[in-house]
C-alpha cells in the first residue's frame, strides 16, 4: 500500500462542513499527526497539502481556512507565511471558534448525553472513543 492510500484512509469527510476530519493521531494542540514512508512524523494537514496540490517553501505555512485543526481537506488550507498565520490564528474567528463549546469529538462523533463524560474543568470526551 502507498502512501497516499494509507494516509486516505484516516480521514473521513463532514458531509455538513466538507471537513476531512482527520481520526487518526492527533498533537496536544489538535493537529493530526502522520508518519511518512521516512518514518517520521508530520502535520497531517502539511501532508495533505503536499500530497494534493505541492510542496511547502521552507518560509511558508498552512493556514485551516475552516478554522479546524485536524481537517486535511486540501480546498481548506493554504501557504500563508508565519505573520499571517499569528494573525489569523489572533483573530476574532478563530477565538470565537476556539472558545465555542464543541458538539463532536476530535473523531467527528456527536456529542449527546449518551456520549459524553464531562472532566476536570469541564473539558468534554467522547464516550464512543473509549471504547
Amino acid at each position: 500500500m502507498g502512501e497516499l492510500e494509507l494516509f486516505e484512509q484516516k480521514f473521513k469527510v463532514d458531509p455538513q462542513t466538507g471537513c476531512w476530519l482527520w481520526t487518526a493521531s492527533c498533537n496536544p494542540y489538535g493537529y493530526g499527526r502522520f508518519w511518512n514512508r521516512d518514518h517520521k512524523q508530520v502535520g497531517a494537514h502539511r501532508a495533505a497539502y503536499e500530497f494534493y496540490i505541492g510542496s511547502i517553501p521552507s518560509q511558508m505555512q498552512i493556514d485551516h481556512i475552516c478554522r479546524i485543526r485536524h481537517c486535511v481537506n486540501p480546498v481548506h488550507l493554504r501557504l500563508v507565511t508565519r505573520e499571517e498565520n499569528l494573525r489569523a490564528e489572533g483573530s476574532l474567528a478563530f477565538s470565537t471558534a476556539k472558545f465555542t463549546p464543541t458538539t463532536r469529538c476530535k473523531n467527528g462523533h456527536k456529542f449527546s448525553e449518551t456520549n459524553k463524560r464531562i472532566y476536570a474543568k469541564q473539558n468534554v470526551a467522547c464516550e464512543m472513543c473509549r471504547v
